[in-house]
């Protein structure tokens, strides 16, 4: 079957969020079939025609479609339809905020059936002629150029340009009051567009040309389309999307200005490009279905850290992918993680994949492969992969055979494994005289009496003091010759996705060793850490070991521990010896950083300051009241310092919920607004974060903050029945609101861990309800991670 075109014709209502729709679908039966098959959701059909004769309407409601009986030949369908525009932040949605609404599409996953009858897969690919009815003065954004503007008595009809071949999910249509500001690249017309403030727009312009040039250059194919939109949204759920043409964002990652803080720019580039890099991946050559997410969403996250690591060398943008690569790696230590390549049957369970697995462990897999055979033949593979595959589907072993035509390695078949294996492996290293011995098995956090005897092939990148070797690690055992005199680092420079465990002797060299990088100490760090949570290591040994490094002062080892202090603080509250440490620790780094910005130092440093500020504010009231003496008002601060000083004033008490609710209400920031929640969150007092909570389900909060909020507030110990008994009333209707969507999952995953300390049975009995059905993994993922820290808890907490 092949839908040649889509010829949309929608008329929205402004007043009353309702749509009338008029389709006509090309149809090149080229199987045969006497049944297509259209996906429909919310939409009411009320007429159908085929060759231009009036057909019944038969709606299957067990699968959700419009079932048309067509003939064995090129057909035209004509459908009429209405729907409704609205809250769920998927679909057609109403995207609200102070002083308007704009209406917006979010397709990706299964969407687009949610606004006009279509084959809703990945694999279809059409060309769509959209054209959109809209009262004056809104104006419409699609995917390609206007072609034309018909005025309509008090209604404006804009017709767009004819897209390229794609998918249904990367489709977009925006409709509102616009404030543009425009620039060109060769000949692309490039927009930043908004309803509200559009902030900044030549900084983001001057990325944007750096980093399209570059994907160009990488690639060595031109951006596929005219123009370029980057469009920012006040209420948008996903976060961002890679819409064809018609990017959109959070207004957070376009809305920048000179207040605007350093993470919060970083982040900014980190999706801008993602979002780029899936114009050509997963845009112009795209999955065939959604068990190869991960075909998408790995490369654009790996590609994505390239670019900026390439472009903008001193952001230390490396820093942010190897934390990122922690996260995924702590995840597929879980029994109930996923393989890379997971089988999806269901479109309810799409959203579901789209977590750190395909994220982040796809990208960090693919970085070991690009590591282990160097950038040269990467990059002819991709060009390569992409010339062959463009406007049209692919899967991952399309991919590895281009790869392995440009490495001298099987590709594929280290891949095949990598991508199917659920989990990853520990390589246990041990020394005798001149030899060192691995031994590999699959690594879990949960310990247990299963054996999996899977054997992963692993590219392995080994340093010998300056001597590097190579070597794919494809068996259970392998020993190899080394230099006893110099320090064996197993993982360098991280590039594996794997964890090692030293024997003290080995483990004793690197940890005193002063020939580390800052990334081979993280992940040394990192590994350490993993091992405590399984329960392999003790915490007396991880904090003995960890405070050799209190006097780094590279980026990415500060702001780890940082957040790992972080993180045990939160479940061994009553442990004397970790809060110790974690004074120690910070006062350390208070000692070095100071709390205020001198002069010309490195940007790094002011977003560590920042960080430490507000960690070591919410444990030492003192060190609270230190930095409210030393900012006695809000004038003229580093936006870096913000957070940790709205946190101070909060625990010394100058500022409660009622004062904090009114500076809320008047920022127009949504970056103000969340230093602001998190503010709350610090509070001692109970009634500041009941009234938050109240503050929220009142609708003064936008919906898509609204996961933040009660995270934010659940993995904190304070008020523990209290913010359980919020859980109870409001859950249960919170999580349909993000439907369609991955949020109930990670909503869900991250609360269970803390709310569930000593209340399980009652959580257990609480999830057994059919809401939980929409958040199965992260329920899972959650229960997991609640045994892991109950362990810990029950070790250690006292």
């Amino acid at each position: 079957m092949q839908i040649k075109k889509y010829k949309l014709y929608l008329k929205i209502n402004y007043s009353k969020f309702r749509f009338e729709g008029k389709e006509r679908i090309y149809v090149n039966n080229i199987a045969g079939l006497s049944i297509l098959s259209l996906n429909i959701q919310d939409l009411d059909i009320l007429r159908l025609k085929v060759n231009g004769i009036e057909e019944k309407i038969y709606i299957n409601k067990k699968n959700s479609t419009l079932d048309v009986s067509i003939p064995k030949r090129s057909s035209i369908i004509d459908i009429e339809y209405s729907g409704i525009v609205n809250n769920f932040l998927v679909g057609m949605y109403k995207a609200k905020f102070d002083g308007g609404v704009m209406i917006s599409t979010q397709f990706e996953s299964v969407g687009a059936r949610r606004v006009f009858p279509c084959i809703d897969n990945p694999l279809f690919k059409s060309i769509f002629q959209i054209s959109i009815e809209v009262e004056k003065p809104y104006e419409v954004i699609s995917n390609t150029k206007v072609l034309k503007i018909l005025e309509k008595n008090k209604n404006r009809l804009f017709v767009f340009n004819d897209t390229p071949l794609m998918s249904t999910y990367l489709l977009y249509i925006g409709i509102g009051e616009f404030k543009k500001i425009n620039d060109k690249y060769n000949n692309v017309s490039l927009s930043v567009i908004s309803p509200t403030d559009i902030g900044n727009g030549k900084s983001v312009f001057n990325f944007l040309k750096r980093s399209l040039k570059f994907l160009e250059e990488y690639f060595d194919i031109p951006y596929p389309l005219s123009k370029l939109d980057l469009i920012s949204v006040p209420e948008f759920g996903a976060g961002r999307s890679e819409n064809w043409g018609s990017i959109t964002f959070r207004e957070v990652y376009l809305n920048l200005s000179k207040k605007t803080s350093t993470n919060v720019k970083r982040a900014s580039a980190e999706v801008i490009t993602h979002e780029l890099v899936h114009q050509w991946f997963g845009n112009l050559v795209t999955m065939q279905w959604w068990n190869d997410l991960w075909l998408n969403e790995s490369f654009a996250t790996f590609m994505a850290f390239l670019t900026i690591i390439k472009l903008y060398p001193k952001w230390h943008f490396l820093d942010n992918f190897f934390e990122e690569k922690s996260v995924a790696l702590s995840d597929d230590s879980l029994h109930s993680t996923h393989p890379i390549q997971t089988k999806v049957v269901s479109p309810d369970k799409i959203d579901e994949l789209f977590d750190s697995i395909s994220y982040n462990k796809g990208g960090s897999i693919l970085y070991m492969i690009y590591n282990f055979i160097g950038d040269e033949p990467f990059r002819n593979a991709l060009r390569s992969y992409l010339l062959k595959y463009q406007y049209s589907n692919a899967k991952g072993i399309d991919l590895w055979n281009e790869l392995n035509k440009f490495s001298d390695i099987n590709i594929s078949l280290i891949m095949k494994k990598w991508i199917k294996y659920s989990g990853y492996p520990l390589i246990k290293v041990s020394c005798n005289k001149n030899k060192i011995k691995l031994e590999q098995q699959k690594f879990t956090l949960l310990q247990d009496d299963s054996r999996d005897e899977k054997i992963w092939p692993i590219p392995l990148v080994i340093r010998n003091g300056d001597n590097i070797t190579k070597i794919v690690f494809d068996k259970k055992s392998l020993s190899i010759t080394i230099n006893p005199d110099y320090i064996v680092n197993i993982n360098h420079m991280n590039g594996g996705f794997y964890r090692c465990f030293y024997d003290d002797k080995l483990l004793h060299k690197l940890i005193y060793s002063h020939d580390l990088s800052g990334i081979d100490i993280f992940t040394i760090i990192s590994d350490r850490y993993a091992l405590l949570l399984s329960g392999l290591i003790s915490l007396e040994i991880f904090l003995s070991d960890i405070k050799n490094f209190y006097k780094i002062r590279t980026y990415i080892v500060v702001d780890y521990l940082i957040s790992i202090f972080n993180s045990l603080l939160k479940v061994l509250y009553n442990n004397k010896l970790v809060k110790e440490n974690a004074l120690e620790f910070f006062y350390q780094q208070i000692e070095y950083f100071g709390i205020e910005v001198r002069g010309r130092e490195d940007i790094d440093d002011n977003v560590l300051r920042g960080f430490i500020m507000s960690s070591l504010a919410r444990i030492d009231d003192n060190f609270a009241n230190r930095i409210h003496l030393k900012y006695p008002n809000l004038v003229n601060i580093s936006p870096d310092l913000k957070r940790a000083i709205f946190i101070s004033k909060v625990i010394i008490g100058q500022y409660d919920f009622h004062s904090l609710a009114y500076m809320y209400s008047k920022s127009k920031s949504d970056e103000e607004k969340m230093i602001i929640i998190s503010a709350i969150l610090a509070s001692k007092k109970e009634k500041d974060i009941e009234d938050l909570y109240h503050f929220m389900l009142d609708g003064n909060i936008k919906i898509q903050d609204w996961p933040s909020v009660i995270i934010g507030s659940l993995t904190d110990q304070k008020f523990r029945d209290m913010k359980w008994d919020f859980i109870e009333k409001n859950i249960k209707e919170i999580l349909p609101m993000f439907q369609g969507s991955y949020m109930p999952s990670r909503i869900m995953k991250g609360i269970i861990p803390f709310i569930g300390i000593d209340r399980k049975e009652e959580l257990l009995k609480f999830l057994n309800d059919k809401v939980f059905n929409i958040a199965k993994n992260g329920i899972s993922n959650g229960l997991e991670y609640l045994e892991i820290y109950e362990n810990l808890y029950n070790r250690y907490n006292k």
